[in-house]
């Protein structure tokens, strides 16, 4: 795959999965340009694309992502 075909593939998948009722969050650490954009685009909503700097927000980010699925009710299964 070219970068550009990489890039496609990966909204597809998002829309695809989101089509599915999926739920997805994007964490991106010390990460700037086209992958951190591309994964803002594939958020099942904007105030789940988090960006962490430092370990400390890094930590903050999946302690908010953590409070949001235990209070949606979701569930893992193996």
């Amino acid at each position: 795959y070219s970068e550009a075909q990489a890039n496609e593939r990966l909204i597809r998948e998002c829309a695809a999965m989101k089509a599915d009722g999926i739920t997805i969050f994007a964490v991106t650490f010390k990460m700037n340009g086209t992958l951190k954009s591309l994964y803002g685009e594939c958020v099942s909503k904007p105030e789940y694309n988090f960006t962490a700097e430092t370990g400390y927000e890094l930590r903050t980010v999946f302690g908010k992502i953590g409070t949001e699925l235990a209070g949606s009710g979701v569930r893992l299964v193996r």
